[in-house]
């Protein structure tokens, strides 16, 4: 699996403009095994300025399409039988802090390969409403499930099942 380095910056791994992982000033997984050193280019990097405005500056990372690091995933360990059994686990967990999780894996995958990515900017969306980070789950319920287009995929996904719905976290 992926290797946790601490340090003061930021890392991040996205799709186009959609970010499905970060982590600042703290400990990250390392994504790097993903690509292989060709694979450095000018990549967009986004900040926000003095002024409060977004700010992208293009510097040096890692890029490519995702179909072509498609078989890294796999020899990671993420192939969808193993994210499958993640699921599970984080279902089994939440149950232990007195969370039941409605979505079933089927249901929460197939919503997953139905979202355009072309039309989620997550780092605008953060740049927009939160100037000081964010706390765990707290992006993907701000930045990621509140788009439309996920946030009603979810919700007629979880619709006539028994169990309440307090609100929509990182954990479904």
């Amino acid at each position: 699996m992926e290797e946790f380095i601490y340090t003061g910056s930021m890392i991040s791994l996205g799709v186009g403009t959609m970010e499905i992982d970060w982590e600042r000033n703290s400990y990250f997984k390392d994504h790097s095994a993903l690509f292989k050193p060709e694979d450095v280019k000018l990549i967009p990097y986004y900040y926000v300025g003095d002024d409060d405005k977004p700010l992208i500056i293009e510097k040096e990372g890692y890029s490519k399409k995702l179909k072509y690091v498609k078989k890294r995933l796999d020899l990671l360990e993420y192939t969808l039988n193993e994210i499958d059994v993640m699921y599970d686990e984080i279902k089994c967990d939440a149950l232990c802090h007195e969370l039941q999780i409605l979505l079933s894996f089927d249901d929460f995958a197939n919503i997953i390969k139905t979202i355009n990515v072309n039309k989620i900017n997550t780092p605008k969306l953060a740049v927009e409403f939160e100037e000081n980070g964010y706390d765990f789950g707290e992006f993907a319920r701000r930045c990621i499930i509140s788009e439309k287009e996920i946030y009603d995929k979810l919700l007629e996904a979880v619709s006539g099942k028994k169990g309440i719905i307090l609100e929509f976290r990182v954990f479904f």
